[in-house]
This record gives C-alpha cells, sequence and structure tokens, in this order.
C-alpha cells in the first residue's frame, strides 16, 4: 500500500504538467486567431490567373502552382503573367493545387481544386491580387487589434 507522502508527491507534478498543457493550449489558439487562410476556388483543369493591382493587369509576375501533400517543396508550374496579366494553367490532375507569387515578395494567393464532384460552378478565370492588400473579413472579434 503507498504511503501518503508517496501519493502526496505525485498530485504536484500532475498539477503542474496540466498547467503547461493548458498553457501550450491557449499560446498555440491565440496565435491561430490572426492567421489568413487563402481561398479555395473550384477550377477546371484547364483554367486562367489573372495578376491585377487595383483593378489593373500586371504583367511579368512569376506564378507558381504547388501540388498540396506531403511532397510539395518543389514548384509543379512556374509561369509568368503575359503583356496582359494572363497566366494560363492546363491540364492539371484532380487535387488541391497552391497558386501563390515568389518573386521578390512572396504573395500568397488562392488553393485550387481541380476535380471537386460537389462543385456547382467551376471557375475558369481567377483573379490573383499582387501585392496581397485584400480587407481581411471576420465574422467576430474579440481582444486587442
Amino acid at each position: 500500500m503507498p504511503r501518503r507522502d508517496d501519493i502526496a508527491g505525485r498530485k504536484p507534478r500532475f498539477i503542474g504538467f496540466l498547467l503547461i498543457v493548458l498553457d501550450l493550449l491557449l499560446v498555440s489558439s491565440a496565435s491561430l486567431a490572426c492567421s489568413i487562410f487563402p481561398p479555395i476556388v473550384n477550377v477546371a483543369a484547364d483554367f486562367d490567373v489573372l495578376v491585377v493591382d487595383n483593378g489593373r493587369p500586371i504583367a511579368g509576375i512569376p506564378i507558381q502552382v504547388f501540388k498540396i501533400g506531403p511532397k510539395s517543396d518543389q514548384p509543379l508550374l512556374t509561369l509568368k503573367s503575359d503583356d496582359n496579366g494572363k497566366v494560363a494553367i492546363r491540364g492539371l490532375a484532380a487535387g488541391d493545387y497552391s497558386v501563390e507569387s515568389k518573386g521578390a515578395i512572396w504573395v500568397p494567393g488562392f488553393v485550387a481544386r481541380v476535380g471537386d464532384r460537389k462543385a456547382k460552378k467551376l471557375t475558369k478565370l481567377v483573379e490573383f491580387h499582387w501585392p496581397f492588400n485584400q480587407i481581411v473579413q471576420t465574422q467576430s472579434l474579440r481582444g486587442r487589434l
């Protein structure tokens, strides 16, 4: 049978462990509060990206397409916008792809979802705002901003 001192020694360590876990959960959830996630756009296997700045097309902006998954280190496609600001992306297999700009500055774009059977409408032209200057819309805010 354990002695009273053995049981009493375990309780403070267990409470300390719980406090550390609780602190980690609170800190990690607070850091997620200001995260911006790219929009998901249901696209056809062949679609165009229009790179714009304040509504005007921009030429020469590098656009990269990454397959989302375990092997997404190298871009699947690296293209530049033409004189009209367009980038033609063709022949993507079904799946999710990150479309972003990694030129002089990194600009998050969107997630292109190809082959979603539940999609009611497939987009064939997606606007890419460069540099990223969209106003973030929220449902609610709490705390200080």
